[in-house]
């Protein structure tokens, strides 16, 4: 069973792409959802499939080299497109869109095979080579770029001085605006720390890069920083690029299949638009604010196995499961059953370009209606059914429903979803190493947020976290850290429940808690389910 192994909808997506690769057969996403069983599933292969959707190829080797020749001018992907749209309404967002990332190490690193391996990325993935005309939603790909490299010996510290340091050179690093007309479009710190560790921190725009190509862009830094140490050539086949990607959302557009999404999503907001009442401790700004903080709870090895084994007799993965109960959540704290959080997917994915770097995001806002007196079960089933439908649908990019819907923008709140679940595909990076020693990823607060509240699932083996990115201008800390609270008591409510599976997820929030005011406004919705 494709979800009881742990199946959700980012490999869902890839598993789609890569059947209408090899086998020529074009089978809508929601096929998984009703066959998700493998013997079931084949027999879907010649079973009224249609044709297959025209894919861009990957470029030989000569014409990857010949295309970096000269600078060639290409419109931006759709999610490029929206950023620029964004910045160009408020300036000040331009920061609240860096992304910082690090490759903990454990051993040292070796500057010359560094610097090596990182002119080898810029040299790959042409978006790191680009200047962005955000007017006019282009961007120009040279033939040369470059980076920025800050090499920082805190060895000789002491624990806490080093890591100190070490917060602040972060912080520093991923608060400094990027020049997107001019470049560069990379910036890296190498932090040498007591212990023989190491650190490599990699902190790109979100105009460049995703969530989903950050983590091509660390893996094949390794295989090339490893190739620089050892003296030979990285094992990599040739690159395709964001060029690729404009080009095949081009395609995409002009087929059958766009009107299909288009009125999906339509469909969704046919009735009035959401609003989301979210109690702020503070009054909302008249003006885009970004000064964000986070609160991370992680779940211990216990509870994660016993949620793990609740999932998995679900026929459902872990991460269906806190989805699930963080959106019956926010449905209490927001007083509503109409509910919309928006889902960040990899759109690359969908197209079968998964080496790509670039913006390739489609934001998804996803819309439900959550039943107050729904049991687990259900939550569980209209949670995978909502999130495969929305990902079947994704390359509808959010600006355009926005545009369709003929609906304004605000420069101080977000439209559609003002609150964010990212399944963190980070999380499924395994094996990365540079050289012999092995790297252990994490991605860094920059102390900037765009939407209210950002709730992000990191789930690997051994390692669940749950990050809730706020902004600070709107929450006080202690608002966050009882949401958290609640949250992971009503995730332990279900691991330690016998029949948690048929029981009203009220119950389960509910149980065994005594209220606990929260800050300002708020009532506690946990304290009564």
């Amino acid at each position: 069973d494709f979800f009881a192994l742990g199946g959700h909808s980012l490999n869902a997506v890839r598993m789609i792409a890569r059947v209408r690769k090899e086998f020529g057969v074009s089978l809508p996403l929601g096929k998984l959802f009703e066959a998700p069983r493998l013997e079931a599933f084949a027999a879907l292969l010649g079973a009224g499939a249609s044709p297959p959707q025209q894919v861009v190829q990957a470029p030989s080797e000569l014409r990857a080299a010949q295309r970096n020749l000269e600078p060639r001018r290409v419109a931006m992907t759709e999610g490029q497109r929206e950023i620029a749209g964004s910045i160009l309404v408020e300036r000040s967002t331009l920061i609240a869109y860096n992304l910082s990332f690090s490759m903990h190490v454990a051993g040292a690193i070796e500057l010359p095979a560094l610097r090596t391996a990182l002119n080898a990325l810029v040299d790959r993935h042409e978006v790191l080579r680009a200047s962005f005309d955000l007017e006019n939603a282009t961007l120009t790909i040279g033939p040369q770029g470059g980076f920025e490299l800050s090499e920082n010996d805190l060895s000789r510290l002491g624990g806490q001085l080093a890591e100190a340091q070490r917060d602040a050179l972060l912080r520093d690093a991923a608060s400094a605006p990027f020049d997107l007309a001019s470049g560069p479009l990379l910036r890296v710190l190498s932090l040498r720390l007591p212990e023989g560790r190491s650190e490599l921190v990699l902190i790109v725009h979100h105009m460049v890069c995703d969530g989903w190509s950050a983590g091509v862009l660390m893996r094949d830094l390794a295989v090339l920083y490893t190739a620089a140490l050892e003296g030979r050539a990285a094992a990599l086949p040739p690159a395709q690029g964001v060029s690729d990607l404009v080009e095949a959302e081009a395609q995409w557009r002009g087929s059958a299949e766009a009107e299909t999404h288009r009125r999906f999503w339509l469909d969704k907001y046919a009735s009035s638009l959401p609003v989301m009442d979210l109690t702020f401790d503070k009054p909302h700004p008249a003006t885009t604010t970004t000064a964000a903080a986070r609160v991370v709870t992680r779940l211990d090895a216990e509870l994660e196995a016993a949620l793990r084994g609740v999932a998995q007799r679900a026929d459902t993965p872990l991460r269906n499961l806190i989805f699930a109960s963080f959106r019956y959540y926010l449905s209490m704290m927001v007083g509503s059953p109409d509910v919309t959080v928006g889902i960040p997917v990899a759109g690359q994915i969908a197209h079968g370009l998964d080496d790509i770097v670039a913006h390739g995001v489609s934001f998804l806002p996803v819309r439900a209606t959550i039943e107050r007196g729904a049991s687990l079960r259900d939550l569980l089933s209209q949670a995978r059914r909502d999130m495969l439908e929305a990902v079947e649908h994704q390359n509808y990019t959010h600006g355009a429903l926005v545009r369709d819907l003929q609906a304004p923008r605000s420069s101080a709140r977000h439209l559609l979803a003002p609150v964010v679940v990212n399944i963190d595909g980070l999380a499924d990076l395994e094996n990365i190493a540079l050289g012999a020693a092995p790297v252990r990823i994490e991605v860094n607060s920059t102390g900037h947020e765009f939407f209210d509240l950002f709730f992000n699932q990191f789930d690997a083996p051994g390692r669940v976290e749950l990050t809730w990115n706020y902004k600070t201008d709107l929450f006080l800390e202690a608002t966050i850290q009882l949401h958290a609270g609640n949250v992971l008591a009503l995730l332990r409510a279900i691991a330690e429940t016998p029949d948690a599976m048929d029981r009203p997820m009220a119950a389960l929030l509910s149980h065994g808690r005594q209220v606990a005011p929260a800050s300002g406004e708020h009532a506690d919705p946990g304290a009564a389910g």
